[in-house]
């Protein structure tokens, strides 16, 4: 697809929109360092600072906060790896290590502006990379520290270089397609979905061969070879380590063999559920759609008219793509949504979090379509879009922009910019360079007085204020363990995931449990361990509760309980 202009009218809507980005992504990205979204109260958010104080302290790739300190075998380590410095010099200082992740969501902005300059007219890739910027789920994510953004960052390098090195052929160009190689390894070991990206720009690479010259053939081979090797040894190492380390905590690929992670007693998948599950994400995803584009509305029939109208449009440029200059970039967006078909999702806001990655490829394919539709109507059917269709693609980037700006105005309100970037600057002053020895409850706590956001506060705030009620070397049965051990100080371990009594007693006493911290919020506890509390209910003492369902309830040893029950 190739909109955008020659000529001197073309340059200067190139230099405008450049100009545009540049000042845009500088003025959100010094707002984001005064800007909190969830507040950490994510579990992944735990579980990465928790790696990265075990890797900064020496004690390897380990969950430093269970009992035994076992290897850890599910999260892959190059975000712990990358905070991990972060936190030897300033321990929990989250200023810091936000800067890191909008550091990556710059760089991925930046790259997303080359791809589709390469690929179309330099309006282009301005254009794509602006309306990125202003998403607000690409917003929210580089305020987090999640691997969304890293991820997006080392996939649309590596696709950046290994289309460049592709195109440019002999030495420099296998330069850049090893360099495009490092970085789908990083894709790899920071989200394990890289896998797509691995499989895409290898796709890519044999449809490539089949079309070249019998002259060039082999260097294509040799290249894309090259591409693979490198690409997937690193993922591989971290795959056996896991194989080697497991110690019954079972691997983040064995989620996908589970008919319902959070359900273990519902056994392994089978076609039946495998075919059902790809139902269910189909929905989920038809959902999530719209919000990629930062489309909501409370009525579900609108959401899914504009999921289906904006899928309609997103495949129609796919194909465009794929007909006349396929690349790297649409076979891996094809074995992404394979791969998003399959794997295990537990709601629209989980499906949100997959498309968060691809929200680039998504403006593109959209504006792509548009144009395709566009010629199809007036009857023309060209290989590739020309300089005719500049205004079209301003009309609709803009009308994308505004989209994004109205919804992201209460966050990045330009008339409250300066304020914002005056506390940003004092910040930035006042707790970059300080270290902080512990997470409190204000980094993870969301303030609310809704009901569900008042649940997770008060759960939080109990397991900030365990001192004197929990010994030190106590260790406490809960949903969300990393958030709780961080606030803590305590080793906490999650509860299993069944109902089935030996299983769920027998861990418990195999993890020396001595607390239990019940929480009002998920499902989960009241399915899973309020059946054990029922049962052990001799053995058990309320230390302190809430009208929110939150409670620290102690598990006596069974021959205290006994001993009790006999005087009693």
């Amino acid at each position: 697809m190739s909109a955008g202009g020659g000529g001197a009218g073309g340059r200067r809507i190139g230099q405008a929109a450049t100009a545009a980005l540049v000042v845009v992504t500088a003025l959100v990205s010094l707002q984001l360092v005064d800007t909190r979204f969830t507040y950490m109260s994510w579990a992944d958010h735990g579980q990465y600072l928790i790696l990265a104080k075990a890797l900064a302290t020496g004690r390897g790739y380990s969950d430093i906060h269970m009992p035994g300190a076992p290897p850890h075998t599910q999260l892959p380590p190059l975000l712990p790896l990358v905070l991990s410095p972060v936190y030897h010099l300033l321990g929990f200082n989250f200023l810091a290590m936000r800067l890191v992740i909008i550091a990556f969501g710059v760089g991925a902005v930046a790259a997303v502006k080359r791809i589709f300059d390469r690929l179309g007219a330099p309006p282009l890739g301005a254009l794509t990379a602006l309306l990125v910027v202003t998403n607000l789920n690409v917003l929210m994510y580089m305020g987090e520290l999640l691997t969304e953004i890293p991820y997006l960052f080392f996939s649309m390098t590596a696709l950046l270089l290994l289309e460049g090195g592709a195109a440019r052929g002999g030495p420099a160009g296998r330069q850049r397609i090893a360099a495009a190689a490092v970085l789908a390894a990083a894709a790899c070991l920071t989200r394990s979905i890289g896998a797509a990206l691995v499989a895409g720009s290898a796709a890519a690479g044999a449809a490539a061969a089949l079309g070249a010259r019998p002259g060039a053939r082999r260097a294509v081979i040799a290249d894309t070879t090259l591409f693979v090797v490198v690409s997937t040894l690193p993922f591989l190492a971290w795959t056996a380590r896991n194989s080697l380390m497991d110690r019954g905590v079972a691997s983040y690929q064995s989620i996908f063999f589970c008919v319902d992670y959070y359900d273990l007693d519902k056994g392994t998948i089978g076609v039946a559920d495998l075919a059902a599950r790809v139902a269910d994400n189909a929905v989920f995803y038809m959902e999530a759609l719209p919000r990629a584009f930062v489309i909501d509305h409370p009525w579900r029939s609108v959401i899914w008219a504009a999921a289906l109208f904006l899928a309609l449009f997103v495949a129609a440029g796919l194909v465009s793509d794929l007909v006349s200059r396929r690349g790297a970039k649409d076979f891996y967006f094809l074995f992404y949504c394979a791969f998003l078909a399959v794997w295990p999702v537990s709601g629209v806001v989980d499906a949100m979090r997959y498309l968060v990655p691809v929200i680039p490829l998504l403006y593109w394919y959209f504006i792509g379509g548009s144009l395709a539709v566009a010629d199809a109507l007036k009857g023309r059917f060209a290989a590739t879009r020309t300089v005719r269709a500049t205004p079209f693609v301003a009309a609709v980037a803009a009308a994308f922009l505004m989209i994004n700006v109205y919804q992201s105005s209460h966050l990045f309100s330009p008339l409250r910019a300066a304020g914002k970037l005056a506390r940003s600057a004092s910040l930035l002053a006042g707790e970059l360079a300080t270290r902080r020895e512990r997470m409190g409850i204000e980094d993870v706590a969301v303030r609310s007085p809704s009901g569900a956001l008042r649940c997770y506060d008060s759960y939080f705030s109990l397991a900030a204020s365990l001192d004197g009620l929990v010994p030190a070397d106590g260790v406490i049965l809960t949903r969300k363990p990393e958030l709780v051990s961080l606030l803590s100080g305590r080793l906490a371990v999650r509860y299993p995931f069944t109902r089935r009594a030996e299983l769920f007693d027998d861990f418990v006493e195999r993890a020396s449990v001595t607390h239990i911290l019940v929480d009002g919020c998920y499902k989960g506890t009241r399915r899973f361990v309020y059946p054990f509390l029922a049962r052990e209910r001799r053995r058990l003492e309320l230390l302190r509760s809430d009208d929110s369902g939150a409670a620290l309830i102690r598990l006596k040893h069974r021959d205290t309980a006994k001993s009790v029950d006999t005087n009693g």
